[in-house]
């Protein structure tokens, strides 16, 4: 029961991951506009701050996704599940070698969810 150092830092930077993940979902800031006021764009919500206001002031709203952005969504919700499930499966490869490859795997179709779709 001894734990070797890829399996601590794979998990380190799987949880590190996952939260960027979950983070990016809540942010409004993927796409900025500084154009007659500042607008901010994101999956789930859109700010909208006119010229000359207080930043404290900054109004924003549910967004109506488009196709595509539910879609991108999706994968990433996914992409934070399987994260999840590779780091689960990290920690059971302390006690049972044998679930240290289906982490691998689960980790490999995790990446490929959140950072090619």
């Amino acid at each position: 029961m001894s734990i070797d150092k890829k399996t601590i830092i794979s998990s380190v930077l799987l949880v590190l991951s996952n939260s960027l993940a979950i983070s990016s979902i809540g942010t409004p800031s993927w796409v900025e506009n500084n154009f007659a006021g500042t607008t901010r764009l994101g999956l789930t919500k859109i700010c909208v701050l006119f010229n000359g206001q207080d930043p404290q002031n900054e109004e924003c709203e549910a967004l109506k996704m488009p196709s595509y952005w539910a879609v991108t969504l999706i994968f990433i919700v996914i992409g934070i599940c399987l994260i999840f499930l590779t780091v689960l499966l990290l920690l059971l490869s302390i006690w049972r070698t044998h679930s240290e490859k289906m982490a691998r795997i689960i980790g490999f179709l995790a990446s490929k969810f959140i950072f090619i779709f």
